[in-house]
């Protein structure tokens, strides 16, 4: 049987640790009634991962106690970035979820120039905090160590210079359905940092698309048929990585 997996951040090198938040303090007692001597694993999103043992469970904290600390490494490979859109809900929940799953570092989220109405209605929404959660959801579940590093921009400009300005020599890969440019012919064209571009629902707008252009970013397709604003980064970042 599979050990549960949970995001606990920061790990201090102690032999004792406390998992507080409220969330994940219910689904171990409550969801999966986990109790004194359950093994459990934990993880920072940042490479470190523990094998432990709860010692006493309470009503808002989960006390454990280590048995063994593991540093991981990430792959060598590719280091890709997603640039992606605010888009609905549970679309935007999917997208970062496997995202996150295949391993992206960095999930750069925009508000579009023709974001859909429903998503704009929702101004009191945290998009950030809920990608993140979904993020750390994803990693839990997946047994990814290392969770992507998600930041909110108000506009596709912004996060390219967010972008630039932490890998200064990084290649651009804009997904564009009117371009018949296959996305595997331009591979070889890229280096190790690459950031994959994608548009919401309604695509992009000939602002954004002009503001990409002048950025240098290679325009390319994922093939004849038009994918859903969620899949369309998750292949192409996919298809990056390999």
């Amino acid at each position: 049987m599979r050990v549960p997996r949970f995001y606990l951040n920061p790990i201090q090198s102690s032999e004792d640790l406390i998992i507080d938040d409220a969330q994940r303090v219910h689904h171990i007692s409550k969801v999966l009634r986990m109790n004194a001597g359950s093994k459990i694993e934990l993880f920072d999103g940042l490479g470190v991962g523990v094998q432990a043992t709860i010692t006493t469970v309470k009503r808002n904290k989960i006390e454990c106690q280590v048995n063994s600390i593991e540093k991981h490494s990430k792959e060598m490979g590719r280091c890709i970035s997603a640039i992606v859109p605010v888009i609905k809900k549970d679309a935007f929940a999917f997208m970062v979820q496997k995202l996150t799953e295949i391993g992206v570092a960095n999930i750069l989220i925009y508000r579009a120039e023709l974001e859909d109405q429903s998503v704009t209605k929702k101004k009191n929404f945290s998009w950030l905090d809920y990608a993140i959660e979904i993020a750390c959801l994803a990693c839990e579940q997946s047994g990814n160590n290392f969770l992507p590093i998600c930041t909110l921009t108000s506009s596709l400009p912004k996060a390219l210079t967010d972008f630039h300005k932490q890998f200064d020599k990084a290649g651009l890969v804009c997904l564009d359905t009117n371009n018949n440019l296959p996305i595997y012919e331009i591979i070889e064209q890229l280096n190790n940092n690459v950031a994959v571009i994608s548009g919401p629902e309604s695509g992009l707008s000939d602002n954004e698309l002009a503001i990409l252009k002048k950025s240098g970013a290679l325009s390319c397709s994922l093939g004849k048929n038009i994918l859903r604003a969620e899949t369309a980064p998750i292949v192409a970042a996919f298809s990056l990585m390999r």
